[in-house]
């Protein structure tokens, strides 16, 4: 079988404990400089077996809840992802939608992601821009969603771009045994998407 397991490369160190107040909790003493990586899910199992969170802790850039759901996760504590959105963000509309999505399943394992999330505001950015538009003529909503203004998951409102890319915050989470993530890090504000 062929070894997927990708490149670690070392980023230098941003969250160094001089660098970064309180980005990580206090309960963990300062560790090595994190890495970036972009494991995917039939690599996770390789990689984790070889790093340990503690030696290096490994930025995921495409891990998130439904990559982990399903695999024994106490390997991968304390190794850490970048997202726009995590299941365990605090905020009511998050709550509201994890809630309305076990419903629909029926299955109250089932996990939300990064991914979901950005289609729920794209849906409802469609939505808005076709009352806007009064049409669902793709040329009017594509004229008319620039601008449109919906609320996202993670608390706040995310905003069409003219370039077509949203407005959204930028998380760092810490990965912890239930396959969640504590988020250890985020923007002070939305990052408006550039391409």
């Amino acid at each position: 079988m062929v070894d997927y397991t990708p490149s670690v490369i070392p980023i230098g160190n941003p969250l160094s404990p001089t660098s970064r107040g309180s980005v990580l909790p206090a309960r963990r003493p300062p560790r090595s400089p994190p890495s970036m990586a972009t494991p995917t899910y039939p690599s996770i199992k390789s990689w984790v077996t070889r790093i340990s969170a503690e030696d290096i802790p490994v930025v995921a850039l495409s891990v998130g809840e439904e990559e982990l759901s399903g695999l024994d996760t106490k390997p991968l504590v304390g190794h850490l992802a970048a997202w726009n959105y995590f299941m365990s963000v605090d905020a009511p509309e998050n709550d509201a939608f994890i809630d309305t999505w076990k419903s629909f399943t029926k299955d109250g394992k089932r996990v939300t992601n990064d991914p979901m999330e950005a289609h729920y505001i794209g849906f409802n950015m469609w939505v808005k821009a076709v009352e806007k538009a009064g049409t669902t003529d793709s040329d009017a909503v594509q004229e008319a969603i620039i601008g449109v203004t919906v609320p996202n998951l993670t608390g706040g409102l995310s905003a069409m771009m003219p370039n077509h890319h949203i407005t959204k915050p930028v998380l760092i989470g810490e990965i912890q045994e239930d396959g969640q993530f504590d988020v250890v890090w985020e923007t002070p504000g939305l990052i408006a998407g550039d391409a």
